[in-house]
């Protein structure tokens, strides 16, 4: 792709662990750097990142993929509403949001999953708002950045429903 220049930065790019394309770029500034791989990641462009540079090194995780969120249309919403309804989930009254109470044992195991909860969500970058008291969690999603419901939330709700069966 790039060849016979001296690159200031090596990218080695990752679309699958089994796959590795190597890239070369020879930009001069750090800032217009990251900002052209920061733009990449959030596009999904890019899934992995490792950069290499005697003048600056960045690394970016997988979990730094960002695509821009977009709401649920009227066809996904009236296939994944359902589902998640059967699980529990119900729609926020005055609100593009949908809300889950989970009940738990006692505060340690509410705490325990929480804390699963906040592991996965770092990975997406993406966080429920939530509210516990003792046994009880009681979590809304909504995505911020569209301003509604996205696909964030669904793979988010589904995610905390399979984690609130997980015990310790």
């Amino acid at each position: 792709m790039f060849t016979n220049f001296s690159p200031t930065y090596l990218l080695i790019v990752q679309k699958k662990k089994s796959e590795s394309t190597l890239c070369s770029a020879s930009i001069a500034h750090k800032h217009i750097f990251n900002s052209i791989v920061d733009s990449m990641l959030r596009s999904g462009v890019l899934s992995l990142v490792r950069c290499h540079s005697n003048v600056a090194k960045r690394s970016f995780k997988s979990s730094s993929v960002v695509s821009a969120p977009v709401l649920l249309d009227k066809v996904s919403r009236s296939t994944v509403l359902p589902q998640l309804s059967e699980g529990g989930w119900k729609m926020v009254d005055g609100r593009d949001a949908i809300k889950k109470n989970y009940v738990f044992t006692d505060f340690v195991e509410a705490f325990d999953f929480m804390t699963r909860v906040a592991v996965e969500a770092e990975k997406v970058n993406h966080h429920p708002e939530w509210f516990n008291v003792y046994n009880r969690v009681d979590v809304t999603l909504a995505t911020h950045d569209c301003g509604g419901l996205s696909q964030l939330d669904v793979n988010m709700a589904r995610k905390m429903d399979e984690l609130s069966q997980k015990k310790k």
